[in-house]
């Protein structure tokens, strides 16, 4: 875990920094654009750029981080790794645009409220191009561990981009129209960053792939490439398919208040993507070499570890979404979104518990079970989005993939457990549980204050305090107390009597 920690450690920071300027964003932009604004832009724009980015890659990101071992080769450029899977992107992007213009109108017919995708289209189109190839080369970069540059890229530059963007709105320096130009934009020049990094610190180069096309198992490339895009589609349909789906049966307005809540939400899980970066490229290494122990093992600590900290910024959230709203410009408008926050938080909170599921299974020769667990669940998630969105809002919505989360994890967790052997709980898992709960019964029957930022403040502080004086003190994780030692000097062993 040592590379795990130290890497995971300074992208969680990173992140968490990130999230601090996301949150930022949460809390200005309701008072510079209308909530159809925030609607397009969060609700259309990016999620769909995110969801048809997938078939553009067709599965090269997994290609790329499951075959690299075996092209691996600082002399010769990686035998022109690079070189191909920009030639396999390239096709894919032919037939996203190809498709999108053709299928495009018909879609808009058989959902009337899609009629505002063909208005912004052409922003979507150049974000699907740059936000895909963003994605790969991330992917890229995990092969040699280098995760912290492009995971900061990845995660603030949208949000800066957003936020100075929105600056210019608020005074006038330039339309809406232009604002919507520099989301695609950012993705181009952080692709251009990423791929100058990528070339340096990897050792890639442009080729003809001769040598790759040589080496190449075709048939097991194909079927993986073809599999991890389904894989893709399926997870992103089940975990993100409502930021489209509330203003594609509603309003765009909706689609602005969803998003909101959604993205207060996502605070929770910023540790997940920080340490399962990281941690993939070493299950693939332990399933490489058949290491059963290590891959229980970062199986276990990493579940441990992310609801630890899942725990804590859950609690802090819920138990200050009043305080938030209060202090959100026109938060009145936007507090249709409590209970979409809370159930979201739920759903997330579940997902951290199994951490690294979804890889262990696409790692293993099992990887197609992936596939068939994530297809029922789109399916399932998409029907719970067209019954209860209609009837519940927004709220309908987050019930939905609140389901899909908990149920795909399960599965996942159960198939795990009986064909491998391997489990992410044990019985520190049930102390955090309860501590978790106990805390957060602490953080609602606290006194309320009547100034929000004063009790936010008070509130966070003592669930915080109690929280993890009371994790440390038990011992749930061995990790977590070693980085707290290391980090404090010991002062919280003398100061609370530790081991």
């Amino acid at each position: 875990m040592g590379i795990v920690k130290r890497q995971g450690l300074k992208l969680s920071i990173a992140s968490y920094i990130g999230a601090l300027i996301g949150m930022l964003n949460i809390f200005i932009f309701p008072g510079i654009f209308t909530d159809r604004q925030i609607g397009v832009f969060m609700s259309v724009i990016l999620p769909i750029a995110a969801l048809v980015g997938l078939f553009m890659l067709l599965g090269s990101n997994v290609v790329a981080l499951k075959f690299f071992p075996k092209f691996k080769n600082n002399e010769n450029g990686h035998n022109g790794m690079l070189s191909a899977i920009h030639i396999w992107v390239l096709v894919g992007a032919v037939l996203v645009v190809v498709s999108s213009l053709i299928g495009l109108p018909y879609l808009v017919v058989a959902f009337p409220n899609l009629s505002h995708i063909l208005e912004y289209r052409q922003y979507i189109l150049p974000t699907t191009l740059f936000l895909g190839l963003a994605s790969l080369y991330n992917v890229l970069c995990q092969n040699f561990h280098r995760v912290v540059v492009p995971g900061i890229l990845m995660r603030f530059a949208i949000k800066i981009t957003l936020l100075g963007g929105g600056a210019l709105y608020y005074f006038k320096l330039i339309s809406f129209s232009q604002f919507l130009w520099l989301v695609p934009l950012n993705y181009f020049v952080v692709c251009i960053v990423l791929l100058f990094y990528m070339v340096k610190v990897g050792k890639y180069t442009f080729s003809w792939p001769v040598s790759f096309w040589r080496q190449l198992p075709k048939k097991e490339i194909v079927s993986n490439g073809m599999f991890g895009l389904f894989l893709g589609v399926g997870s992103t349909i089940v975990f993100s398919i409502d930021l489209l789906m509330v203003p594609m049966l509603t309003t765009l307005e909706s689609g602005g208040h969803y998003v909101i809540a959604e993205r207060m939400s996502q605070m929770v899980e910023i540790p997940t993507s920080a340490l399962l970066t990281i941690i993939a490229p070493l299950l693939a290494t332990a399933w490489s070499n058949k290491d059963k122990a290590e891959i229980q093992n970062l199986y276990l600590s990493s579940s441990l570890n992310l609801l630890i900290i899942g725990f804590l910024m859950a609690i802090g959230l819920v138990v200050n979404l009043n305080n938030l709203y209060d202090i959100m410009p026109n938060g009145e408008l936007y507090r249709s979104g409590y209970y979409v926050a809370i159930f979201l938080v739920a759903g997330k909170l579940v997902e951290m518990s199994t951490s690294c599921n979804h890889s262990i299974i696409l790692l293993s020769d099992r990887y197609r079970i992936n596939f068939y667990i994530l297809g029922v669940l789109a399916l399932l998630n998409i029907t719970l989005n067209l019954i209860l969105v209609p009837k519940l809002g927004p709220k309908g919505a987050a019930i939905a993939t609140a389901t899909s989360l908990v149920l795909v994890n399960v599965f996942k967790t159960i198939y795990i457990r009986k064909v491998f052997g391997y489990s992410p709980f044990s019985k520190q898992t049930l102390y955090l549980v309860i501590v978790g709960l106990i805390v957060l019964g602490i953080g609602f029957f606290l006194p309320k204050i009547s100034s929000p930022f004063l009790d936010l403040i008070v509130r966070s502080t003592v669930v915080s305090l109690v929280y993890i004086v009371t994790v440390y003190k038990m011992r749930i994780s061995e990790d977590l107390n070693h980085l707290l030692d290391k980090y404090t000097k010991g002062l919280l062993t003398k100061v609370l009597g530790g081991k």
